[in-house]
C-alpha cells in the first residue's frame, strides 16, 4: 500500500538534494543564478521547458557536446532525478533550473537562447484553461524575448486538439514563421533526428498507437 507520508518525505528529500546539487539552480538552490559558471559561454544554448525528468535533454546533451543545455521545470523532485542521471552519465553540458517559465528572465539574458523545446506539455483541454498552455501569448512573449534572432521554438505533443489550437494561434500572428509541421513524426521527413528522441511519456503513447505531432517556428 502507498504511504502518503513516505511519499511526501521522499519528495522533500529529493527537493533538498536538488537544491544542493552542483547541477541544480533556482531560487532555493545553493547556486541560484550561477548556472553559467557550470556551462560556460561558448556554444549554442538550448532550453527544454517543462522537462520532467529531462530524458530528452539528457540524450540531446549526449549527442551534442558542442551545445549547452538547460532543462527547466517547476518541480525539484523531478529535476533531482534528471541531475542524478546526468551525473551518472558524466554529461558536462547540461544543467537544471527550477523555475516558472514566466520567471526565466531572472536567469537568462534577452537574445541569449538558440533553441526552445516544449516536449509534451500539459494540453489543459478546457477552454477556461487556455491561459496555462505553454504556447499562449504570455509564454510566446517570453520565448521571443529570450531567443536570438532566427532562434527556433520546437513543440512535440500527442494531443491533436492542442496541436491544432497552436497552429491556429500562431497563424494569426504576423511575427511567426513556421519552419516544420508534422502530424506524425514517424512517417514524416524531418531535418535532423533529434525530433525522434523519445521521452518516457512518448514511448508510452506510441505503444498505444498515438502519433507524435511536431512543429517548429521562429519569430520575425
Amino acid at each position: 500500500m502507498y504511504n502518503r507520508t513516505m511519499g511526501r518525505q521522499s519528495k522533500i528529500l529529493q527537493y533538498n538534494l536538488f537544491n544542493n546539487s552542483s547541477l541544480g539552480f533556482g531560487r532555493h538552490s545553493v547556486n541560484e543564478f550561477r548556472w553559467q559558471e557550470r556551462l560556460g559561454r561558448k556554444g549554442p544554448l538550448v532550453l527544454e521547458l517543462g522537462c520532467g525528468k529531462a530524458e530528452f535533454s539528457l540524450e540531446m546533451a549526449r549527442r551534442h557536446p558542442e551545445k549547452r543545455f538547460i532543462a527547466v521545470d517547476v518541480k525539484a523532485d523531478r529535476l533531482h532525478k534528471g541531475c542524478k542521471a546526468t551525473e551518472n552519465a558524466s554529461i558536462k553540458n547540461l544543467v537544471f533550473i527550477q523555475a516558472n517559465i514566466l520567471d526565466l528572465a531572472e536567469y537568462l539574458q534577452p537574445a541569449s537562447v538558440d533553441f526552445v523545446w516544449l516536449t509534451f506539455p500539459d494540453p489543459y483541454p478546457k477552454k477556461s484553461q487556455a491561459k496555462h498552455r505553454m504556447l499562449n501569448y504570455n509564454f510566446l512573449d517570453v520565448y521571443k524575448t529570450l531567443l536570438v534572432y532566427g532562434g527556433t521554438v520546437n513543440l512535440k505533443t500527442d494531443n491533436q486538439v492542442l496541436f491544432e489550437w497552436t497552429l491556429e494561434l500562431l497563424s494569426a500572428r504576423k511575427d511567426v514563421r513556421f519552419k516544420s509541421i508534422s502530424f506524425d513524426t514517424e512517417t514524416s521527413f524531418l531535418n535532423g533526428d533529434d525530433v525522434l528522441i523519445p521521452t518516457a511519456f512518448e514511448q508510452k503513447y506510441r505503444a498505444l498507437g498515438v502519433s507524435t505531432k511536431y512543429l517548429s517556428f521562429s519569430f520575425e
